[in-house]
Order: C-alpha cells, then sequence, then structure tokens
C-alpha cells in the first residue's frame, strides 16, 4: 500500500517542485480539476504545514453535470451550502453558466484549485459560458480585489469560503456593488452558524433582501 500511495503522488505531482506547495496545505490539484487529499506525519515545527510521510490519499474526480442547477431562481448574492462530497462546486459550475446567459451579465470567477473550471495547457475542460472571466491559481481575498478592481463584474463567484480572510474579502465585494456566488461546508442552518467564520455572512444574508443561501 505505501508503494502505491507513493506512485499516486508521484504520478499526480510528476515530481515537479511547483507541488509543493500544493502538497503543504493537504492537497494535490491534478489538470483536469481533480484533487488528491494527503493524509500523514507531518513535519514538526511547521504547524501542519508540510509532510514528513504520506500514509494515505483521497482521490475526488472532478464531474459536469449541464443542467443540474437548471430552475435555480438567483437575484442578488448566493450562497451554496452543503456537506463535503455533496456536490456543491458542482452546481456552482452550472449556475454560473445559466447566469452568464443573461443579458449583461459579467461573471468573475476566482478558482483559487483550479477546480471550478479546470483547464488543461490553457484550454477549458468543461463549458464556461458566455461573459465568463476566469482567475485561475489565486487565493480568494487577493483574487476577489483584483477581478473586482479590473474586470468590472455584476457577480464574483469563488468556492469554499473556510477563512475569516475570504469571509472579509466576501462581504468588500458585496458592499461595493457586486453580487457573489460561494459556497460553504456545512449540513444545515445552524451547523454554519455554529462556526465563526461565517456569522458576519449570516448576519448579512439576513438583513438583505438580496442575499439567499441554497441547501444542497
Amino acid at each position: 500500500i505505501k508503494e502505491d500511495i507513493q506512485f499516486c503522488v508521484n504520478l499526480a505531482t510528476q515530481y515537479s517542485p511547483w507541488a509543493s506547495e500544493t502538497v503543504s496545505s493537504g492537497f494535490i490539484s491534478i489538470p483536469g480539476g481533480h484533487r488528491i487529499g494527503l493524509c500523514g506525519a507531518t513535519i514538526p515545527g511547521r504547524e501542519g504545514k508540510g509532510f514528513r510521510s504520506i500514509t494515505s490519499i483521497c482521490i475526488r474526480i472532478s464531474r459536469d453535470y449541464i443542467g443540474i442547477a437548471k430552475g435555480a431562481d438567483v437575484e442578488g448574492s448566493l450562497l451554496i451550502i452543503g456537506a463535503p462530497g455533496a456536490g456543491k462546486t458542482t452546481f456552482l459550475r452550472d449556475i454560473i453558466r445559466q447566469l452568464s446567459e443573461k443579458d449583461r451579465t459579467r461573471i468573475a470567477v476566482v478558482d483559487e484549485r483550479f477546480e471550478i473550471f479546470p483547464c488543461i495547457e490553457d484550454v477549458f475542460c468543461y463549458n464556461i459560458g458566455p461573459r465568463v472571466d476566469i482567475l485561475s491559481g489565486c487565493n480568494k481575498s487577493a483574487g476577489i480585489e483584483m477581478v473586482l478592481r479590473t474586470m468590472t463584474p455584476t457577480i464574483i463567484a469563488v468556492d469554499e469560503i473556510t477563512s475569516s480572510a475570504d469571509a472579509e474579502a466576501v462581504l468588500h465585494c458585496v458592499g461595493c456593488g457586486v453580487s457573489l456566488i460561494a459556497t460553504a461546508h456545512a449540513a444545515h442552518l445552524e451547523e454554519l452558524s455554529a462556526r465563526p467564520v461565517y456569522k458576519k455572512l449570516i448576519r448579512f444574508q439576513s438583513c438583505s433582501p438580496r442575499g439567499a443561501a441554497f441547501f444542497l
């Protein structure tokens, strides 16, 4: 098993130094939007950043289902909520395509992990829809600020709000008159409310007539 794991990691990274940073964050991004989660012994003194050895992996296969978000009525900002593996990214991808077909709707996607709209050799693996601009490989907080200043979007879309910096960037974006579509890990609203990082987003959603949550 150890040899199989090492073979998978080496094959996924192609022994390339570019992968070292994502490995230190606990995952490997694979061309095509797939991802390998990593677990094992971390390097002492580095606060969990970096592995001394990898003992198990979780391979997540990216899939595209055109029309999965058909009929979803979205006006304003939207937070897509679901447990890991519920299909949040797949739903997000499809709703971006649908909204991009509306007149004068410009969507900027900040795709930090190359998973929403993955590409191979600068060719997108999935249909991205019209009037969609994609910023790949940039962290969400910096990416949101960048596309807000440079791409004049009406909507900004991101995946997996997980940190306070992400949440602050989201609120800044919405405060500038731009709608936002994002995903978050939670099985239900009570679970979401219990996590400090989401409290400001929930307060915004509850007092805004243009905010909504969609549970998967």
